[in-house]
């Protein structure tokens, strides 16, 4: 048999939890078992078949144009299971295969398993490199065999369910091979030496390419990232991980995972590019963050958002109903019929102030947000629901304020807006110092440009905590709004422009720190020394009402704007609680 060389290399990851495969492919003898996309041609009249489900590697050598396989001949794939960006010196494994009818090939990776058939069917095998040796492990794989295919299935699991591998594939016979030089083709030889792979596809969703990325190394799997470049899967639990990627991208590879763990965040400088999938998670006191600081966003991300439920029992301290909710992405897409329905309407609804009603949709499927929007939403029973979008810039973001009763309007002033981030935010001065922000809303828009308020006494935030709306100002404690959390402001006379500024983001990390919980509305126990708290509630029928009285430097005994805010109009205030001045 002729001695020349085919060698063909690819790269790909995946994750072993997801749910819905790019290709199952039941092979009977007709290469249409496999997708155009998951084809390569080689030369010699040889072409290759590379696929992938949540448990199989698909693989596939095809001679065509009435030219055959010999009998003895072998089709062999190498693996290298924890792939590195230096792909021959970093990482487990050897870049020395298996000494194999006389010949022991010089891989291009640091190869930790071998999988290989025989034409004529007599065994499959598969080797383990052990850290000094391979060592043979006896298998038994399903395949298909003839003159013109040899097909094999390898489980994932045999390969130590790993999260990414880069693999070099190749047919031999005595250590001869064939069936390279193809336009297009990244695999060269010189001797026992093999050059060039294909690289960077990841195996977790099945919108990946499987044949693009020629000779682009990738990091792997990272729990704590720090540094740009290409990655399979990071996963981040309970972690603050800030990546410097202001050279080059941090980038999920086609087929890859990005998840943030609830009270975890990822801060980014640099690009951000997400080619597979992306995921944030919260519960129902803790919200992960991501910040990204200059560079471009390509792709989406889902923010699994944390919903209360409702019930008839609801709003009361123990069963607190409805939440006030934006989308932490921009534009943020989600499916209403996640939220709990009342006859043929879904429990997201916008606030019109232009009426004073709040307006249900009756389309159980895709409802589009608009971002800076707040919507009263409720699952029935708790729980998250995914809001999917390109998440926000760290920068400004303006949103416009209306108001419909001055001149005899039947309106009224009230905007219910909400953070735009997938990151907490700072409300108030005591919120910024209590954290890592460098700025906060309400000083912002109260006091540096003055946009709010109808009248003097509107200069404030209200927001709902689960029985009854509570007012917070610049005097009051630190009160953060998590990602995605809205609340009310009131709009002055003709309108104004509210700015969500960048300088007060945050991470629940850096809340925490400062004394905070991180939880929604519910603010940290933060006392400075040059003030006096003082805290007035009631409680009866597990309905409880409440005021905070401040005793601040520089304040006066008639009304402070942006210190002294009146009750929400909204609320019960039968049963309110509150003081009023002399």
């Amino acid at each position: 048999m002729k001695k020349c060389l085919f060698v063909f290399i690819l790269f790909f990851s995946f994750q072993l939890n997801h749910s819905q495969s790019y290709n199952t492919v039941t092979f009977n003898g007709n290469v249409n078992a496999f997708n155009t996309d998951e084809r390569k041609w080689a030369g010699d009249d040889t072409r290759y078949y590379i696929t992938y489900d949540e448990n199989y590697i698909y693989a596939l050598a095809n001679r065509y144009n009435s030219n055959n396989f010999g009998e003895y001949d072998h089709f062999t794939i190498y693996f290298d299971t924890d792939p590195q960006s230096d792909v021959t010196t970093s990482g487990n494994g050897s870049t020395s295969g298996v000494n194999w009818d006389g010949y022991s090939p010089t891989l291009p990776i640091k190869a930790d398993y071998r999988v290989a058939i025989r034409r004529n069917g007599s065994s499959s095998w598969l080797h383990h490199y052990n850290g000094s040796a391979w060592v043979d492990q006896s298998v038994d794989y399903t395949e298909w065999i003839d003159e013109n295919d040899l097909f094999i299935r390898i489980p994932i699991a045999d390969l130590g369910n790993p999260d990414a591998v880069y693999f070099v594939a190749y047919m031999s016979y005595n250590g001869g091979f064939f069936g390279t030089n193809n336009a297009g083709y990244a695999t060269t030889h010189s001797g026992s030496t093999i050059s060039g792979y294909y690289g960077a596809i990841g195996l977790l969703s099945s919108g990946a390419t499987m044949w693009s990325n020629a000779n682009t190394p990738i990091l792997g799997s990272s729990t704590n990232p720090t540094v740009g470049g290409k990655y399979a899967k990071v996963t981040l639990s309970s972690t603050n991980s800030t990546v410097d990627a202001s050279g080059t991208a941090f980038e999920i590879i086609e087929g890859g995972q990005l998840t943030i763990d609830k009270a975890s965040s990822l801060t980014i400088t640099g690009n951000f590019k997400n080619y597979g999938s992306a995921t944030m998670e919260s519960d129902s006191n803790e919200f992960s963050s991501l910040i990204i600081t200059g560079g471009s966003i390509t792709g989406n991300v889902t923010y699994n958002r944390w919903v209360n439920g409702v019930s008839s029992a609801s709003p009361s301290s123990s069963d607190p109903g409805w939440d006030l909710l934006g989308s932490p992405m921009t534009n943020g897409t989600l499916t209403a019929s996640n939220l709990a329905t009342d006859g043929t309407n879904y429990a997201i609804q916008p606030y019109d102030n232009s009426d004073n009603t709040w307006n249900a949709t009756t389309d159980g499927g895709t409802f589009t947000t608009t971002t800076g929007v707040g919507y009263s939403m409720a699952k029935t029973t708790a729980g998250t629901v995914g809001f999917t979008g390109v998440p926000s810039h760290k920068t400004n973001f303006n949103i416009a304020l209306t108001e419909n009763m001055s001149g005899g309007g039947s309106g009224d002033r009230w905007n219910l807006i909400a953070n735009p981030y997938p990151a907490y935010i700072a409300l108030n001065n005591a919120a910024k110092n209590a954290s890592s922000a460098t700025g906060s809303l309400l000083w912002y828009n109260a006091s540096s440009v003055d946009v709010l308020g109808y009248t003097d006494s509107e200069e404030g935030i209200w927001y709902w905590d689960g029985d009854g709306y509570e007012t917070a100002n610049n005097g009051s404690t630190a009160l953060w709004a998590a990602p995605g959390q809205a609340f009310f402001v009131s709009s002055p006379v003709g309108g104004s422009t509210f700015s969500f500024r960048s300088g007060g983001l945050t991470t629940q990390a850096s809340i925490v720190s400062g004394g905070g919980t991180g939880d929604d509305f519910i603010s940290g126990d933060i006392m400075e020394d040059n003030r006096g708290e003082l805290f007035v509630s009631l409680n009866q029928n597990n309905i409880e009402r409440k005021t905070q009285i401040y005793f601040l430097e520089d304040v006066y005994d008639d009304l402070d704007s942006g210190y002294d805010t009146r009750t929400f109009p909204m609320n019960d205030n039968a049963t309110s609680v509150f003081t009023r001045l002399v």
